[in-house]
C-alpha cells in the first residue's frame, strides 16, 4: 500500500525542509509519523513563522482556527513551499452525506494567496491523480499489468488513465456509473468490494 503520507518524508527532504520552519495542518498521529520519519513540524498555533506548509488531513485540529493561523504565516512568509498529501476534494461519509478534504483546503489557501499577492502559488500534490503516487505504487510492484480501485473519478481513475494502467471504479463511494462519461470512463465497474 502507497499512501501519499508515505511519500512526505522523502519529498521533505528533496525540497529541503528539514532545515526550514514547517507548518503542518493534520491530527497528532500524522504529526508524530513526520517526527517518527525525522521531520520537524508543527501546527499553525505553535510557529511563530513558516517556510512551508504541509497539509495532511482536514481533520484532527481546530479547523478555523488553525486554518486562519496558517493564513495568517502564508500571508506574512512571500514564497513559501506548499505541499499538499491528499488532493481530493470531498469523501464520503456514513448517511450519504460528504465532507471537505485536505485538497478542498489546499484549494481555498491557493484562492486567496493568488487574489492578495496577485501571483500564482500552487501546492505540490502528492496523491492522486498526481503521478507521484502511482510511480511509487509501480516501483513497489515492480511487475505490470497494474489495476487502480477507487472510488473518484476526478482523481483515482483520472489519475490511473493519466499513468497509463487500468481502473476500477468502486460504486461504494463519491462517484456513480451514471456519472461516467467517455472522458473519465474506467476500465471496469464493481458496485461494492463484497
Amino acid at each position: 500500500m502507497v499512501t501519499s503520507l508515505s511519500l512526505l518524508a522523502q519529498q521533505w527532504r528533496r525540497l529541503g525542509l528539514p532545515d526550514r520552519h514547517c507548518v503542518a495542518l493534520g491530527p497528532p498521529r500524522a504529526l508524530e509519523h513526520l517526527r517518527e520519519e525525522g521531520l520537524r513540524a508543527c501546527l499553525p498555533s505553535e510557529a511563530e513563522k513558516l517556510d512551508a506548509l504541509v497539509i495532511l488531513d482536514e481533520s484532527g485540529f481546530d479547523f478555523l482556527g488553525e486554518v486562519d493561523r496558517a493564513l495568517s504565516l502564508l500571508l506574512a512568509a512571500g514564497q513559501p513551499c506548499l505541499v499538499l498529501c491528499n488532493p481530493d476534494l470531498v469523501f464520503p461519509k456514513s448517511g450519504g452525506s460528504f465532507g471537505i478534504t485536505a485538497g478542498a483546503i489546499a484549494e481555498l489557501l491557493e484562492n486567496v494567496l493568488r487574489r492578495q499577492w496577485r501571483r500564482p502559488f500552487h501546492f505540490l500534490r502528492l496523491g492522486k491523480p498526481h503521478a507521484p503516487i502511482f510511480a511509487a505504487g509501480a516501483q513497489l510492484c515492480g511487475t505490470s499489468p497494474l489495476v487502480m480501485l477507487g472510488d473518484q473519478l476526478q482523481t483515482d481513475i483520472a489519475g490511473a488513465k493519466a499513468f497509463g494502467i487500468d481502473s476500477v471504479l468502486l460504486g461504494t463511494g463519491v462517484d456513480t456509473i451514471e456519472q461516467i462519461d467517455v472522458d473519465n470512463a474506467p476500465s471496469f465497474f464493481l458496485s461494492r468490494l463484497s
